[in-house]
C-alpha cells in the first residue's frame, strides 16, 4: 500500500553534497553559523507542514517564526500524539502530523523503560540518515586510511533485521535497524558504503543465534579481507566473541571442510553461507591456533587488516567497554552516531578518540534543537528541572551543564521531549558537543531513594573490582526494585564468568559494597528501616543471553538494536533472571554501620 500522508512532495528537504570536499565544506559552513542554520531549519519544517492539523490546532496559524512556534506550541511527551500517530497507523489519509507522505513506522526498543512507540518516518528521515553518514564516514576515513585496495571496505557488521509488523493502513513498522536491513534500498550497493561479510539472508534470519554464529563463521572465512568490526551497540560484539569462545572449534571444522555446523536449521541461512563456503584447512588451522593461545587480542590477531571497531559504547554500554578492549587488543574502539527512534541528532567526530567518554556533535540542520536544563537534586540521584530559563536553544547551552533533549523534525514531532539526559562538553565551532549520561527516568527506588542508570553502574563497576581476587569476572547485571519484601529492597543480578568455583566470601563482600555506595537517600532509608537489605542474584551463565532472545521474540525488534535492561521492570524477564539464579546473598550490613561507612557515590572513581 502506498505511503500514508497528504501533500505534495517537494524537493529534497536535504542539500546531499557529494564530493568529500564538498561534503565538509557544507559541514563546516552550517556548524559555524549554527544559530542562523537552526532558525533556518525550524522555518522550513513549519513552513512545509503549515496545513498540518496538529499546528492549526495548537493556533500556529501558518507562522514560521521561532516566536510564534515557542507560544503557540507546548512540549510534550510522546502520549500527547499518540491518537495522531494510531489514526494515521489505522490509516488516516490527511495531514494528521506532517504533510509528507508517512512510509513506515520505528518502534522504540522499549529497553529503556518504557513499551515501544510508534514514530512516524519520512522521506525526510532517510535523507537525514544519508546526509549525516556521509559526513560521519568521511570524517573515519580521513582519521583511519583503508589497507585494501577495493571499491567496497568488507565490514563484518553483526546485524540483525529483525520482525517487521504491518499496520491496519499496511504501513510496516519495526525497529529503525529492521526498517533499514528491510528496506529495497539497503540491498541496492548505491546506498551501502560498505559491504557485509556476511551473506544478507543471514542478516534477514530469525533466531539470533543462528545467526549470530554465521556471522562468526562467515566473518572469519573472510577474515583478511575485513577491514571494520562493527554492531549497533557493543554488546552484540561482545556476545558473539563470548560464544566464539565456546564453538571456536565447531568453527575451524566448518571451514577446513567448506560445511555449515547442524546447529544452522533455517534452510535459507544455511544454504547463503554453504554458497559462498569452500574447504581451506590451511585458514582453519590458523584459526585454530590462534584461539588456542587466548581471548586477548583476539579481534586483531585473527583480523590483520581491521582498522577499528565501531559501535556504541557510551551511555548503558559502558559495561562493555572493558571485555570489547580484552578482545579488541590495541585495535581503536570508535563510537558511531548518537539518535534515537525520533531523529539522528549527532555523531562522534572525534577519531579515533576515546570509547568510554565519546562527545558527540550535533548536527544544527537534521532537526530543531531545544534543551531543558536539568540538576541533580541535594543527593545527586534525581534530575531536577531548572526553574530558570530552562529551556534554551541549541546554541545557548552551556560546557559542563546537563539537559533533556526536545526535538522538533519534519516527521511531526513538535517540541518532543526525546528522554536521553546529555552534558555539553564542548563546542565545533559555534554547535555544541554532548556526552549521553543516561535516560531519564530510568531508576530504581523503593521509598524516596532514587538510583538512576549512571549512578547504578558506577556502584557495580566498584564492587566487581573485588572479583579479580577470586578469578572470576562480570560479565552482564541488571536490577530491579523488590516492592513484595517488607521493607523493599534492591536486587542486584550479577552474570559472573568463573573460572574455578563461586568464593561465597568474596561475594558477600561485593554484596556489603554494593550495599554500601548508593546514595544518601537510600542510606537514610536503610538507617530508617524503610529499606532492606541489598540482595545479590548470582544467575546462571548465558542467563542474560537468553533474556536477550525471549525479548527480541517477544517484541519482534532485531537483536542489533536490544540494550540489556539495567533495571528490569517487564514480568517476563524477571521471571527469566529469577528462574536463572542459582545463588542469592543477603547484605548483613547493619543500617547504623552502613551510615557509618558511606560516601557519596558521586566520588567513585
Amino acid at each position: 500500500m502506498a505511503a500514508v500522508g497528504a501533500g505534495s512532495v517537494e524537493s529534497p528537504f536535504f542539500d546531499i553534497p557529494g564530493t568529500d570536499e564538498e561534503v565538509m565544506e557544507d559541514f563546516e559552513r552550517i556548524t559555524r553559523n549554527a544559530r542562523e542554520v537552526q532558525l533556518e531549519t525550524l522555518r522550513k519544517i513549519l513552513e512545509r507542514n503549515r496545513d498540518v492539523e496538529y499546528l492549526q490546532r495548537h493556533g500556529l496559524d501558518r507562522r514560521t517564526d521561532e516566536g510564534s512556534f515557542k507560544a503557540c506550541l507546548p512540549v510534550i511527551t510522546f502520549a500527547a500524539i499518540q491518537d495522531e500517530v494510531e489514526r494515521i497507523a489505522d490509516g488516516d489519509l490527511g495531514p494528521v502530523l506532517c504533510a509528507e507522505p508517512v512510509m513506515s513506522f520505528a518502534l522504540s526498543s522499549g529497553t529503556s523503560g518504557g513499551k515501544s512507540k510508534m514514530i512516524p518516518r519520512t522521506e525526510w528521515s532517510r535523507q537525514q540518515i544519508i546526509k549525516a553518514g556521509k559526513i560521519t564516514s568521511l570524517f573515519r576515513r580521513r582519521a583511519f586510511p583503508r589497507k585494501r585496495d577495493s571499491d567496497k571496505p568488507v565490514v563484518m557488521m553483526f546485524g540483525y533485521a529483525g520482525r517487521q509488523f504491518e499496520t491496519k493502513s499496511g504501513l510496516k513498522a519495526g525497529a529503525g535497524t529492521t526498517n533499514a536491513y528491510r528496506s529495497a534500498g539497503f540491498r541496492n550497493s548505491k546506498f551501502t558504503p560498505f559491504e557485509m561479510a556476511s551473506p544478507f539472508d543471514v542478516v534477514l534470519g530469525y533466531d539470533v543465534a543462528q545467526q549470530m554464529y554465521c556471522h562468526l563463521l562467515c566473518g572469519l572465512y573472510r577474515s583478511q579481507e575485513v577491514e571494520q568490526v562493527g554492531a549497533i551497540f557493543a554488546y552484540m560484539i561482545v556476545e558473539p566473541f563470548r560464544l566464539l569462545e565456546r564453538v571456536w572449534r565447531d568453527i575451524c571444522t566448518d571451514i577446513r571442510e567448506g560445511t555449515v555446523n547442524e546447529r544452522v536449521s533455517d534452510p535459507e541461512i544455511r544454504a547463503a553461507v554453504e554458497e559462498i563456503l569452500s574447504p581451506n584447512p590451511e585458514l582453519a588451522d590458523f584459526i585454530e591456533c590462534e584461539c588456542a593461545k587466548g581471548w586477548s587480542g583476539i579481534i586483531e590477531r585473527l583480523f590483520p587488516n581491521v582498522l577499528y571497531i565501531i559501535s556504541n559504547f557510551s551511555g548503558s554500554m559502558l559495561p562493555y567497554v572493558a571485555p570489547m578492549r580484552h578482545y579488541a587488543g590495541s585495535l581503536p574502539l570508535m563510537n558511531g552516531a548518537y539518535g534515537s527512534s525520533e531523529c539522528w541528532i549527532a555523531a562522534n567526530l572525534d577519531c579515533p578518540g576515546l570509547a568510554d567518554s565519546a562527545s558527540y556533535t550535533i548536527f544544527p540542520d537534521l532537526a530543531y534543537f531545544e534543551f531543558i536544563s536539568v540538576n541533580r537534586d541535594s543527593a545527586g540521584s534525581e534530575f531536577v528541572e531548572d526553574s530558570e530559563n530552562n529551556i534554551v536553544g541549541l546554541t545557548d547551552v552551556k560546557v559542563g551543564q546537563e539537559y533533556e533533549i526536545v526535538l522538533t523534525t519534519n516527521a511531526g514531532l513538535y517540541r518532543y521531549r526525546q528522554g536521553d539526559i546529555l552534558r555539553v562538553t564542548g563546542f565545533y565551532n559555534s554547535t555544541p558537543k554532548v556526552a549521553f549520561v543516561c535516560r531519564k527516568n530510568v531508576v530504581l527506588s523503593v521509598n524516596t531513594d532514587k538510583t538512576d542508570e549512571e549512578e547504578l553502574q558506577l556502584v557495580v563497576e566498584k564492587a566487581s573490582q573485588q572479583l579479580k581476587e577470586a578469578n572470576m569476572e562480570l560479565l552482564e547485571f541488571s536490577s530491579y526494585a523488590d516492592h513484595d519484601s517488607q521493607p523493599g529492597h534492591y536486587v542486584i543480578f550479577w552474570e559472573l564468568r568463573s573460572h574455578e568455583h563461586l568464593d561465597m566470601g568474596l561475594l558477600e563482600e561485593c554484596c556489603t559494597v554494593l550495599d554500601r555506595s548508593f546514595n544518601d537517600p537510600y542510606m537514610r532509608g536503610r538507617a530508617a528501616l524503610t529499606i532492606g537489605p541489598l540482595e545479590l542474584a548470582i544467575v546462571k551463565e548465558g542467563a542474560f543471553a537468553r533474556l536477550m532472545h525471549q525479548f527480541v521474540s517477544d517484541k519482534g525488534i532485531g537483536a542489533s538494536q536490544y540494550k540489556t535492561q539495567r533495571c528490569v521492570t517487564n514480568p517476563a524477564s524477571l521471571k527469566i533472571l529469577k528462574d536463572e539464579t542459582i545463588v542469592t546473598i543477603r547484605s548483613q550490613e547493619f543500617p547504623k554501620e552502613l551510615l557509618a561507612a558511606w560516601h557519596p557515590s558521586a566520588k567513585i572513581a
